[in-house]
């Protein structure tokens, strides 16, 4: 039994290491423009389960709109298989948007990843937006912590907050839905 647990500690801080990176978000899109990019109705993609709550706000969304109406997507969104069906990993805003103009089809990239590895990507990814949406940081910290046992010291090394701020960010999840609506709108 004790041989077990530095290997677990040894891959969870090599994934806090590789995740906390500064460029990490830029390693990976370059990682995933190297895959064979295919067509998928955005309608056979699924939200992460983790941001279900999270909405997309009503300005960014119309930004994003006007810019896809009659252009073609540049970027591929990156989509995992889970379950015989795709999950978005990143892009969510695109599918979304996707979604609402009917698109019959977008370029994607399949990638394969673990759960806890989506949930890395996806804290990364959330880093890296200009304009970040706080639940959604907060839900995906909670459910590495649940789901993974992370401890806000290491998703804040991930973050690049303190620790806390994450413990802040968490205290969130406590508001009533009506109070946490409100914020992430």
């Amino acid at each position: 039994m004790a041989d077990r647990k530095p290997i677990i500690s040894q891959r969870l801080s090599s994934l806090i290491d590789k995740y906390s990176s500064r460029d990490i978000v830029s390693k990976l899109e370059q990682q995933f423009k190297s895959l064979a990019k295919r067509d998928l109705n955005p309608l056979m993609i699924d939200d992460i389960p983790v941001l279900k709550e999270v909405t997309i706000r009503s300005d960014q969304l119309r930004d994003l709109l006007e810019t896809l109406t009659g252009k073609p997507i540049l970027n591929p969104l990156v989509v995992r298989q889970v379950n015989g069906r795709y999950q978005i990993v990143l892009g969510r805003k695109i599918w979304y948007a996707t979604k609402l103009l009917k698109f019959q089809k977008v370029p994607v990239v399949l990638t394969t990843m673990s759960d806890e590895e989506m949930l890395l990507v996806l804290l990364a990814s959330l880093r890296e937006e200009v304009i970040q949406n706080v639940m959604a940081i907060a839900l995906v910290c909670e459910a590495l912590i649940e789901g993974y046992q992370y401890r806000q010291v290491a998703l804040a090394k991930i973050m690049h907050y303190s620790r806390s701020q994450v413990s802040n960010i968490l205290r969130l999840l406590k508001l009533p839905v009506f109070t946490r609506k409100l914020i992430n709108a």
